[in-house]
C-alpha cells in the first residue's frame, strides 16, 4: 500500500550525523550552498510522491519504502554515473549522499536493492501500458518549483537536438531480414508448418541454421537478391499460416519487416517482390534487437537510433533551467519537435515564450502561424551551402 513519507527522518540525539562532526568538517556538512544540501532542498524535498501512488495496491499490504528517497537515488545514480553497486555503497556509507537523501541519523536504513528494482520495474511497466512517464512528470514538477524559487522566467528559450545511436550492430539488409525470420522461427514447432511443402521446409531450415554474416561475405549480389526473394515468399506464407500469433511481439516484428522490405503484387498473379532501397522509409526497422530505433543522416553524421531535443530557459542572470527533454526516433525532424517542446515548456514555466533561439533545422512556415506572438531567432538556414556568393 502507498504511504507518503516525511522529507527527512526524525533526528536521534545520540545518532544524528551533525553531532558527530566538528570544526571545518561540520561547517562544510551544514553549508547551505554545498551540493548535498542544495540537492536535498531543491530536488529531494520537491518530489511529489503522490504521482507514484498509482503503482501501489491500495487494498492492503506492507507500506512502501520512502518513494522520494528511491527516486532521489535514481537521480543521483545517473548524475554521478554510478553503477548500482556504487550507488548503494554511497547511500550506506557516504555522509554527504545520506544528507542529500534526508537520512539524518547514522542508523537510518537505506531501501534494499529489491525494493529499488521493484519500483523501477513498476515505473517501466506503467509507462509501457499507459504511456505515462512518472519520472518525466516528476522532472516537470521539480522544475516548476525551481522556476518559482529562483525567480526564473520562461520568456526566452533556446533548444537544440542531438542524435545518438542505439547499441546495435549495423546490419545489412540481408542480415536484418534473416535475423528477424530466425528469431520468429525459434518460437515455432514443426506442427505449425503443416501447410508447407517439403521443399519449403528445407528452405526454411536452411535459412534458420545459417550464419547471415557469412552468407553476405561469400555470396555475390545477384545470389543475395535471389535468397532475399526466397525469404520473402517464406515469410509471406509464415505470416498467413501463423495468423493466430498476431498478438505476439515476434509476429508483429516479422510482419513489420516484411511490409517494409517487400511488396505483394496481385496482377497478373500474386507474388512477393523485394522493394527497391529507395522505397524503404527511414523509419523502417534497423535492428530486430531494438525495433524502435530508426535511421537518420544529419550533415556528415549517420545514426541508427534516436534524437534528443532539449529546451532550456536563457537570458536569466542567475541560471538557466532545462524545461523540456524529449527523445524521439532518429528520423524525427527538428521542426516536428518544436511545437510539442514549446507547449511542454510553457506548461512548466507558466509563461508564454516570446523569443526562441534555434538553428535552421527548426524552420517551418507552420510555426509562425501556430506561435504568432513568438519571435523565432534562427542561427542558420536549411539546405545545402549556396554555390555562389553575391556581394554589393
Amino acid at each position: 500500500m502507498f504511504k507518503p513519507s516525511k522529507p527527512a527522518t526524525d533526528p536521534d540525539l545520540f545518532a544524528q550525523t551533525d553531532h558527530l562532526l566538528s570544526g571545518q568538517a561540520a561547517d562544510q556538512f551544514s553549508d547551505p550552498n554545498a551540493w548535498h544540501n542544495q540537492f536535498y532542498k531543491h530536488i529531494k524535498t520537491q518530489i511529489d510522491e503522490s504521482i507514484f501512488e498509482v503503482l501501489f495496491d491500495q487494498r492492503g499490504g506492507a507500506p512502501n519504502a520512502p518513494v522520494s528517497v528511491l527516486v532521489s537515488m535514481m537521480i543521483l545514480k545517473e548524475f554521478f554515473g554510478w553503477s548500482d553497486q556504487q550507488l548503494f555503497e554511497h547511500c550506506r556509507f557516504h555522509m554527504l549522499v545520506r544528507k542529500a537523501l534526508g537520512l539524518t541519523n547514522m542508523h537510518d536504513p537505506v531501501p534494499v536493492e529489491s525494493t529499488y528494482y521493484l519500483l523501477r520495474k513498476r515505473m517501466y511497466e506503467h509507462n509501457r501500458s499507459l504511456d505515462q512517464d512518472l519520472m518525466e512528470q516528476t522532472f516537470r514538477s521539480i522544475t516548476s518549483e525551481q522556476m518559482h524559487s529562483f525567480e526564473i522566467n520562461g520568456r526566452r528559450l533556446r533548444m537544440d537536438s542531438k542524435l545518438f545511436g542505439s547499441n546495435v550492430a549495423w546490419y545489412s539488409r540481408y542480415e536484418l531480414i534473416h535475423r528477424t525470420l530466425r528469431a520468429f522461427c525459434k518460437e515455432l514447432d514443426q506442427a505449425e508448418l503443416s501447410g508447407f511443402t517439403v521443399k519449403q521446409r528445407e528452405q526454411l531450415a536452411g535459412f534458420t541454421q545459417e550464419q547471415p554474416n557469412k552468407v553476405v561475405y561469400n555470396e555475390a549480389k545477384a545470389q543475395l537478391t535471389d535468397r532475399l526473394q526466397q525469404m520473402g515468399g517464406l515469410i509471406y506464407k509464415l505470416l498467413h499460416s501463423c495468423a493466430e500469433w498476431q498478438d505476439q511481439e515476434s509476429w508483429k516484428l516479422l510482419k513489420r519487416v516484411f511490409d517494409e522490405q517487400y511488396e505483394v503484387i496481385s496482377e497478373p498473379e500474386q507474388r512477393v517482390e523485394l522493394r527497391s532501397k529507395e522505397n524503404i522509409s527511414s523509419d523502417s526497422v534497423q535492428s530486430p534487437d531494438d525495433p524502435d530505433c530508426t535511421y537518420r543522416k544529419k550533415a556528415d553524421q549517420q545514426v541508427k537510433g534516436y534524437v534528443a531535443n532539449v529546451t532550456e530557459t536563457t537570458g536569466n542572470d542567475q541560471l538557466n533551467l532545462i524545461c523540456d527533454v524529449r527523445v524521439e526516433q532518429a528520423h524525427t525532424s527538428d521542426s516536428a519537435m518544436l511545437t510539442p517542446s514549446l507547449e511542454a515548456s510553457e506548461a512548466v514555466t507558466g509563461t508564454h515564450p516570446e523569443h526562441v533561439y534555434v538553428d535552421g533545422g527548426y524552420q517551418s512556415p507552420d510555426h509562425d502561424q501556430s506561435w504568432p506572438q513568438t519571435d523565432f531567432v534562427y542561427s542558420g538556414i536549411q539546405g545545402a551551402d549556396p554555390r555562389y556568393e553575391h556581394t554589393l
